[in-house]
């Protein structure tokens, strides 16, 4: 009852994270480490050609997250009221993804919000399992999300081929 009545007020991420608070955060000179809201943590690197693409993995306080207005485009689906049962017996299988804003030093959210939703009103939870881009290109990333929803979106999963597989094991 509970989470359906929080539910009824949310259609986003943006109503549960409504102002995130800066986040402080500092790369070391040879772009192996981030210090971050005062917690080191190692700096990977996706490098494409000659550009680097930045990134860590925590968990981070929901207090520092806001919604990405820029990239996360879609609003919250019914699927978010299943999604919050299935994470209270199960393990979240993959984190947010979230990127630095560099012109307001925030942590901006822009692929798992549904995830991150569950999380927050279902499980109450005040960290979220993101990966965090460093200061991306946000047209790149805009891009790649909307082709990974589109283009290159991969196949479901048939149940009677999964049944059929767990029978033989």
């Amino acid at each position: 009852v509970r989470i359906r009545k929080s539910l009824e007020k949310v259609h986003g991420l943006a109503d549960l994270c409504k102002k995130a608070v800066k986040s402080v955060y500092s790369i070391s000179d040879n772009k192996q480490t981030i210090k971050f809201n005062g917690a080191q943590f190692p700096l990977y690197n996706q490098k494409i050609g000659s550009k680097d693409n930045l990134y860590f993995f925590n968990e981070i306080e929901v207090k520092y997250i806001e919604n990405d207005d820029e990239i996360q485009l879609r609003p919250l689906e019914a699927k978010v009221l299943p999604l919050i049962f299935n994470l209270k017996t199960s393990v979240q299988l993959l984190p947010s993804l979230a990127r630095i804003d560099p012109n307001t030093d925030t942590v901006k959210l822009f692929d798992g919000q549904h995830k991150a939703v569950a999380q927050i009103i279902g499980n109450n939870r005040d960290r979220i399992q993101c990966v965090v881009f460093v200061n991306p290109d946000v047209d790149a990333l805009r891009v790649t999300v909307y082709e990974a929803h589109t283009d290159f979106v991969q196949q479901r999963y048939k149940r009677s081929h999964i049944d059929a597989k767990l029978a033989d094991i």
